[in-house]
């Protein structure tokens, strides 16, 4: 996947550099040139899928030029290996509780899908 600076779309770099840079030299920030679309059938089976599960879904389409399926799934495996419980607020009110990971935070998520991505 390629990537390009909002603010020089000429300015387009590959996975591996806008991982390693994180933030393009003209201070912009790297969006994927292509956004690609999951089918509705992803959306409606999501509530059977593991976290895991839907996490490969997702960042495959974004790393597949760049990683092999196996090395995907090992990096999803090795970002995403807490729980991230959906729970009820209020009547058909949900939340995802993003702060079981080793920080207790939410970036957890991030910086371990950016480390597993890096290694």
């Amino acid at each position: 996947m390629r990537f390009y600076s909002t603010k020089d779309k000429s300015n387009i770099v590959d996975l591996r550099t806008a991982v390693l840079n994180s933030l393009p030299k003209d201070k912009g920030l790297f969006l994927p040139i292509e956004i690609p679309s999951l089918p509705i059938e992803f959306w409606n089976s999501t509530p059977e899928l593991s976290l895991q599960e839907i996490a490969l879904v997702m960042a495959s389409p974004y790393l597949r030029a760049d990683f092999s399926s196996s090395d995907i799934k090992e990096i999803i495996e090795a970002a995403v290996n807490f729980p991230a419980p959906v729970v009820p607020i209020h009547d058909g009110v949900y939340s995802l509780e993003l702060w079981h990971g080793p920080s207790l935070a939410f970036k957890d998520f991030g910086a371990r899908f950016m480390a597993a991505v890096m290694s």
